[in-house]
């Protein structure tokens, strides 16, 4: 479940606890509004990084790159094989630009982890679902496409694109536009 969906869980469990807390207890009214404001700001949030998102990718286009992506935490990467540059954005949106004579290489890491499930006790369950929550985070944090450059600072950089299909295609690019040449 994305900060997206949590947004909507919060603005609505707010909501019905705020109409339960009108019937019920005055303390389930101000919790009610608590979760319906943490939920406001999450889906704002999350709104905020789809438009900075999108903004990025225009920006990088107008400027004559071919490609441009931003991956959710923040990390970019954008090419032109006319001009024969690469761009790249780490998560603390730190940003360089290379020359296609400075890639050395890049691969991608995409890991989805099993998952455990809880039978029995609720406990069972509950430690299944932290678990399995575990999991993802990990597999999350560690997915992306990696581009090592001749670069004594930031030697490999970490787009953290999450989607599988996304990974393969920017490798593709990569391969075509730095290895072969494509304009």
């Amino acid at each position: 479940m994305g900060m997206k969906e949590f947004g909507i869980a919060f603005i609505v469990a707010g909501f019905i606890l705020v109409f339960l807390g009108t019937w019920v207890y005055i303390p389930a009214i101000l919790f009610g509004c608590v979760l319906a404001a943490l939920g406001i700001a999450m889906a704002l949030s999350y709104a905020k990084a789809k438009g900075s998102s999108r903004q990025f990718e225009a920006k990088q286009l107008a400027a004559g790159y071919k490609y441009a992506i931003m991956a959710n935490d923040g990390s970019a990467i954008a090419i032109s094989p006319q001009h024969k540059l690469l761009l790249l954005r780490n998560a603390r949106f730190q940003e360089k630009q290379y020359p296609f004579e400075s890639v050395r290489g890049w691969n991608i890491k995409f890991q989805q982890s099993g998952r455990v499930h809880g039978a029995g006790s609720l406990a069972a369950i509950g430690v299944a679902n932290a678990t399995n929550r575990t999991n993802r985070l990990m597999d999350a944090q560690a997915n992306g496409l990696y581009i090592e450059v001749k670069d004594i600072d930031l030697p490999v950089w970490r787009v953290a694109i999450q989607m599988e299909a996304q990974q393969q295609r920017w490798h593709e690019i990569l391969t075509q536009c730095i290895n072969e040449g494509a304009v």
